[in-house]
Protein backbone atom coordinates (compact mmCIF):
# COMPACT_ATOMS: atom_id res chain seq x y z
CA UNK A 1 0.00 0.00 0.00
CA UNK A 2 2.77 2.34 1.12
CA UNK A 3 4.71 1.52 -2.25
CA UNK A 4 1.71 2.47 -4.40
CA UNK A 5 0.95 5.84 -2.59
CA UNK A 6 4.21 6.72 -3.31
CA UNK A 7 3.89 6.44 -6.81
CA UNK A 8 0.21 7.50 -6.97
CA UNK A 9 0.30 10.67 -5.58
CA UNK A 10 3.32 12.57 -7.29
CA UNK A 11 0.87 10.94 -10.41
CA UNK A 12 -2.11 12.56 -9.16
CA UNK A 13 -0.53 16.22 -8.39
CA UNK A 14 0.46 16.02 -12.45
CA UNK A 15 -2.77 15.39 -13.31
CA UNK A 16 -4.15 18.01 -11.15
CA UNK A 17 -1.69 20.74 -12.46
CA UNK A 18 -2.81 19.89 -16.44
CA UNK A 19 -6.32 19.72 -15.39
CA UNK A 20 -6.44 23.23 -13.95
CA UNK A 21 -3.72 24.80 -16.12
CA UNK A 22 -4.49 27.58 -18.78
CA UNK A 23 -2.83 26.15 -21.22
CA UNK A 24 -3.79 23.29 -22.76
CA UNK A 25 -1.28 19.91 -23.24
CA UNK A 26 -0.52 20.57 -26.88
CA UNK A 27 1.11 23.83 -25.97
CA UNK A 28 3.14 22.58 -23.34
CA UNK A 29 4.63 20.25 -25.80
CA UNK A 30 5.48 21.88 -29.17
CA UNK A 31 8.63 24.16 -28.58
CA UNK A 32 8.79 26.74 -31.10
CA UNK A 33 11.77 28.38 -32.10
CA UNK A 34 12.88 31.86 -32.96
CA UNK A 35 14.27 32.82 -36.65
CA UNK A 36 17.86 34.59 -36.59
CA UNK A 37 17.63 37.36 -39.01
CA UNK A 38 20.20 36.52 -41.66
CA UNK A 39 24.01 37.65 -41.28
CA UNK A 40 24.99 40.72 -43.27
CA UNK A 41 28.48 39.37 -44.53
CA UNK A 42 28.97 42.81 -46.88
CA UNK A 43 31.91 45.00 -45.43
CA UNK A 44 30.89 48.15 -43.13
CA UNK A 45 33.03 51.28 -42.93
CA UNK A 46 35.38 51.74 -40.38
CA UNK A 47 34.50 54.39 -37.94
CA UNK A 48 36.66 57.43 -38.16
CA UNK A 49 38.43 58.29 -35.07
CA UNK A 50 37.66 61.16 -33.19
CA UNK A 51 40.24 64.13 -33.37
CA UNK A 52 40.29 66.94 -31.20
CA UNK A 53 40.02 70.30 -32.35
CA UNK A 54 41.69 71.96 -30.08
CA UNK A 55 45.13 69.84 -30.22
CA UNK A 56 44.72 67.86 -33.24
CA UNK A 57 45.10 64.73 -31.33
CA UNK A 58 43.20 61.24 -31.49
CA UNK A 59 40.50 60.79 -28.77
CA UNK A 60 40.54 56.93 -27.35
CA UNK A 61 37.99 56.38 -24.83
CA UNK A 62 38.49 53.92 -22.39
CA UNK A 63 34.87 54.86 -20.79
CA UNK A 64 32.01 55.39 -22.55
CA UNK A 65 31.80 59.39 -23.44
CA UNK A 66 29.63 61.65 -20.63
CA UNK A 67 28.76 65.06 -21.57
CA UNK A 68 30.29 66.57 -18.78
CA UNK A 69 33.40 68.45 -19.05
CA UNK A 70 36.85 66.35 -18.28
CA UNK A 71 39.98 67.86 -16.41
CA UNK A 72 43.30 67.45 -17.96
CA UNK A 73 45.77 65.32 -14.98
CA UNK A 74 48.61 65.81 -16.93
CA UNK A 75 50.27 68.53 -19.21
CA UNK A 76 53.02 68.63 -21.87
CA UNK A 77 56.14 69.01 -21.41
CA UNK A 78 58.82 70.01 -24.00
CA UNK A 79 61.35 67.82 -22.65
CA UNK A 80 59.72 64.67 -22.69
CA UNK A 81 61.46 63.09 -24.99
CA UNK A 82 64.83 63.62 -23.25
CA UNK A 83 63.21 62.32 -20.32
CA UNK A 84 62.13 59.35 -22.15
CA UNK A 85 65.37 58.92 -23.06
CA UNK A 86 67.56 59.30 -19.80
CA UNK A 87 64.81 56.83 -18.77
CA UNK A 88 65.14 54.04 -21.14
CA UNK A 89 69.15 54.24 -21.70
CA UNK A 90 69.40 53.98 -17.75
CA UNK A 91 70.35 50.44 -17.80
CA UNK A 92 71.71 49.84 -21.18
CA UNK A 93 75.05 49.08 -22.44
CA UNK A 94 76.41 52.58 -23.00
CA UNK A 95 77.59 51.57 -26.86
CA UNK A 96 73.68 51.30 -27.15
CA UNK A 97 72.03 54.13 -29.82
CA UNK A 98 68.63 54.85 -29.12
CA UNK A 99 66.62 56.13 -31.82
CA UNK A 100 62.88 57.42 -30.85
CA UNK A 101 60.17 58.33 -33.91
CA UNK A 102 57.20 60.47 -32.45
CA UNK A 103 54.10 58.86 -34.46
CA UNK A 104 50.98 60.80 -33.33
CA UNK A 105 49.95 62.41 -30.11
CA UNK A 106 46.33 60.77 -28.39
CA UNK A 107 44.11 61.89 -25.20
CA UNK A 108 42.89 58.96 -23.21
CA UNK A 109 39.23 59.99 -21.87
CA UNK A 110 38.17 57.96 -18.26
CA UNK A 111 35.64 58.98 -16.32
CA UNK A 112 35.81 62.58 -16.91
CA UNK A 113 39.47 62.42 -16.72
CA UNK A 114 41.55 63.05 -19.41
CA UNK A 115 45.59 62.29 -20.25
CA UNK A 116 47.59 63.72 -22.88
CA UNK A 117 49.96 60.62 -24.70
CA UNK A 118 52.23 60.54 -27.02
CA UNK A 119 52.40 57.60 -29.35
CA UNK A 120 56.29 56.63 -29.68
CA UNK A 121 58.50 53.94 -31.17
CA UNK A 122 61.57 52.89 -29.56
CA UNK A 123 64.47 51.70 -31.48
CA UNK A 124 67.29 50.48 -29.48
CA UNK A 125 70.37 50.22 -32.24
CA UNK A 126 73.28 47.48 -31.25
CA UNK A 127 76.80 48.13 -32.51
CA UNK A 128 76.61 44.63 -33.97
CA UNK A 129 73.72 45.31 -36.35
CA UNK A 130 70.59 44.15 -34.16
CA UNK A 131 68.21 46.27 -33.88
CA UNK A 132 65.07 45.79 -31.88
CA UNK A 133 61.96 47.97 -31.34
CA UNK A 134 58.41 48.77 -29.99
CA UNK A 135 55.65 50.73 -29.83
CA UNK A 136 54.56 52.22 -26.60
CA UNK A 137 51.92 55.48 -25.15
CA UNK A 138 54.55 58.15 -22.82
CA UNK A 139 53.45 60.50 -20.90
CA UNK A 140 54.53 64.32 -22.01
CA UNK A 141 54.89 65.50 -18.79
CA UNK A 142 58.16 62.99 -17.50
CA UNK A 143 58.63 60.94 -20.11
CA UNK A 144 57.51 57.41 -18.60
CA UNK A 145 55.59 54.74 -20.39
CA UNK A 146 52.07 54.21 -20.08
CA UNK A 147 50.99 50.67 -19.39
CA UNK A 148 52.68 48.31 -21.28
CA UNK A 149 54.21 48.70 -24.72
CA UNK A 150 53.71 46.39 -27.95
CA UNK A 151 54.90 45.03 -31.51
CA UNK A 152 58.15 43.76 -29.52
CA UNK A 153 60.67 42.86 -31.81
CA UNK A 154 62.35 39.52 -31.16
CA UNK A 155 65.91 39.41 -31.93
CA UNK A 156 67.21 36.01 -33.11
CA UNK A 157 71.01 34.52 -32.67
CA UNK A 158 72.72 34.10 -35.70
CA UNK A 159 75.55 31.99 -34.23
CA UNK A 160 72.77 29.29 -33.14
CA UNK A 161 73.74 26.00 -34.41
CA UNK A 162 72.61 24.21 -37.67
CA UNK A 163 71.44 20.78 -38.01
CA UNK A 164 72.43 19.11 -41.67
CA UNK A 165 70.04 16.44 -43.13
CA UNK A 166 71.88 13.82 -41.53
CA UNK A 167 70.72 15.43 -37.94
CA UNK A 168 74.32 15.93 -36.95
CA UNK A 169 74.64 19.30 -35.03
CA UNK A 170 77.54 21.78 -36.11
CA UNK A 171 78.42 25.14 -35.02
CA UNK A 172 79.50 27.57 -37.49
CA UNK A 173 83.43 28.34 -37.32
CA UNK A 174 84.12 32.13 -36.44
CA UNK A 175 87.37 33.26 -37.76
CA UNK A 176 89.59 34.88 -35.07
CA UNK A 177 91.07 38.14 -35.61
CA UNK A 178 94.96 37.42 -35.95
CA UNK A 179 97.16 38.77 -33.24
CA UNK A 180 99.35 41.53 -33.79
CA UNK A 181 102.55 40.79 -31.47
CA UNK A 182 103.44 42.65 -28.90
CA UNK A 183 106.99 44.65 -29.09
CA UNK A 184 109.57 43.50 -26.56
Amino acid sequence: MKKTLKYLIPLLILVLVLIFNKRPLEKLTDIKTKKLPPINREPTETAEPKIDKKSNRKIIYLTPPTKKRTTFINKKNDKWMDFLEENLLRFQDPTIKLKITHIEGVIFYQNEKSRLAEKVLVSFLNPNGLVSSFNAYVDPENGQLIGLPWNKTVVENKNFPKISPSGYIYRIKKEKPKETPVPK
